[in-house]
């Protein structure tokens, strides 16, 4: 690595880090339905943070480890890069050892706001395809989905349609009805009579589940749309 450019701080030499620590998690959502099967969404990306270590060096290695200091007071979104990466981030945490005017060694943590770099490819049908088939999954599991003529007519896809606009508000509808029939399922477990809390329960795994798929589909008609 020739060159880590963070903010308006330009580091090379000593100052670059042996290695820099970063990737991240899929975030999943686990649902557990009765008989012990399982539906696992994927939610998206949960970026780890990014740290390193290393030394300020040089004449001016006091004025940019207060520059650096500086920045992480502030808490303003900066950019880093390095090699093929870019990143909007903020400074989480810095610890700066103070030897002599030349030689600061550092430890730095940055909170991920964005992926710069990541790479955004286009709607394509699969988008529309993995929409229509979450929200007939998630009918299949309760029956307050109902989104079926609002996603088939033309233009659902389209951004600034009506036919957009009325998909958005069915999806959205059907979200609500869900978080109505979760509410009622929880309600019923406190009921103390077995069969109830049973029934409850069964209700209960079966509409979170469709909550996940119905949040999937809405995030994805979003993103399809802009």
């Amino acid at each position: 690595m020739a060159v880590l450019t963070l903010g308006s701080v330009t580091l090379a030499a000593f100052e670059i880090p042996g290695q820099v620590q970063f990737g991240g998690k899929q975030a999943l959502a686990v649902h557990r339905l009765p008989g012990g099967v399982r539906v696992i969404d994927a939610m998206g990306r949960d970026d780890a943070d990014i740290s390193w270590s290393g030394i300020l060096s040089g004449g001016d290695a006091s004025g940019r480890a207060r520059l650096l200091d500086a920045m992480r007071a502030a808490g303003s979104a900066i950019t880093l890069s390095w090699d093929v990466f870019a990143y909007s981030v903020v400074i989480a945490d810095l610890q700066l050892v103070y030897n002599n005017p030349w030689w600061i060694p550092y430890h730095l943590i940055c909170k991920i706001v964005t992926d710069q770099a990541q790479y955004v490819t286009p709607p394509t049908l699969t988008d529309a395809t993995a929409i229509v088939s979450d929200l007939i999954y998630a009918a299949s599991l309760t029956n307050v989905i109902n989104t079926e003529s609002a996603i088939s007519a033309s233009g659902a896809f389209t951004a600034g349609t009506q036919a957009n606009a009325s998909a958005i508000l069915a999806i959205a509808t059907s979200a609500s009805a869900i978080d109505s029939g979760i509410q009622a399922a929880e309600e019923a477990m406190q009921s103390g009579e077995i069969p109830t809390i049973v029934a409850a329960a069964g209700s209960l795994a079966y509409l979170t589940s469709a909550q996940g798929f119905v949040a999937r589909a809405a995030t994805n008609l979003q993103n399809v749309s802009s």
